[in-house]
């Protein structure tokens, strides 16, 4: 169980999202999530870093936030000395992956901690309770995101020191202090290797393994549903808990709820969430119908019965062994 702080500590809540104008949706489904589960939200203050989200979106959002009795500032990174236009950017991101490493700069220094979403999440637990971990010394509490496959060419010596990004509780006067945001910067700008997670490869060559792990429930990443407990290396109660009864659900896929071909176990949330704010009854339209072959059909059965052939044989064998 995640360790807690006084309350007294930290009144207002601090949240920050980077976003561009093609994710104002996506974006309100996470605030408007974050507002309903809140025991409070008149004590959240949230801040936007963004470039090209202005005119009615931007007014439709401050409305739904300010109608929870919660508060909304805007940045633009362009305030930021940083250049971040010229970074190496994955198959998936855009340049507001970045934004997150501005945001000790761009934030006022009274701004001591911050909670950092993704605009892709759903939060569905009081956020009082992160926003409440004692991070003790560390600067940073974020979840554990298994699998790594480029960890040690990050400098890290161990996989379970590599943490997703999508979710985080930032001592903004440790990152200040330890100047962690701007060492990420260099290295993703000098790094002559593949950065396949962007900002995500170059704050975990900073921090180390130097980090707070939360619960698993925090961040709720897609590869839970994809791998067993022993492929992940997490407990199997530790990831039923994530899967069955996420805090906050990270649809880290390629394709998201908001594509017609998405099939994550927890759409329906994305939608009834949706539903709360002004994009509400908007439904993805449903690819075009398209007839399949008699080829492919055969191909199809053929897989089929390959697959229950197989899961027969090997419930006839257990059954063999088990006898003997």
């Amino acid at each position: 169980m995640d360790s807690v702080q006084s309350s007294s500590d930290f009144s207002r809540i601090e949240i920050a999202f980077g976003c561009d104008a093609g994710y104002v949706q996506p974006l309100s489904v996470a605030v408007i999530s974050v507002l309903a589960s809140a025991r409070n939200p008149s004590r959240i203050r949230f801040w936007l870093i963004t470039k090209s989200l202005n005119g009615a979106a931007l007014s439709s959002l401050r409305s739904l936030i300010e109608s929870h009795g919660a508060q909304l500032e805007t940045r633009n990174p362009s305030e930021s000395e940083a250049p971040i236009e010229s970074m190496p950017l994955g198959e998936h991101f855009t340049e507001a992956t970045y934004y997150r490493l501005l945001l000790p700069r761009l934030l006022p220094t009274e701004v001591k901690r911050l909670i950092y979403l993704d605009s892709d999440v759903i939060v569905r637990h009081p956020i009082e309770e992160l926003w409440a971990v004692d991070l003790k010394t560390l600067s940073t509490g974020a979840v554990f995101n298994p699998r790594s496959l480029n960890y040690q060419g990050l400098g890290l010596e161990r996989e379970k020191d590599y943490f997703n990004a999508g979710v985080l509780l930032m001592d903004l006067d440790r990152w200040r202090e330890e100047r962690i945001h701007q060492r990420a910067l260099k290295f993703a700008a000098e790094f002559s290797g593949a950065l396949p997670c962007a900002d995500q490869d170059a704050l975990n060559h900073v921090i180390k393994g130097a980090w707070k792990r939360l619960d698993l429930r925090w961040n709720q990443q897609f590869k839970f549903f994809q791998h067993s407990a022993a492929y992940l290396r997490v407990s199997w109660v530790a990831l039923w808990r994530a899967r069955s009864a996420p805090y906050i659900v990270h649809y880290s896929t390629n394709t998201k709820p908001w594509h017609s071909e998405n099939e994550h176990p927890w759409r329906s949330l994305y939608f009834e969430q949706l539903d709360r704010t002004s994009f509400r009854g908007w439904r993805p339209t449903p690819p075009p119908h398209r007839e399949i072959g008699t080829g492919q059909r055969i191909t199809r059965l053929q897989q089929h019965y390959q697959q229950r052939a197989r899961a027969l044989k090997s419930f006839f064998s257990r059954r063999h062994r088990d006898s003997r």
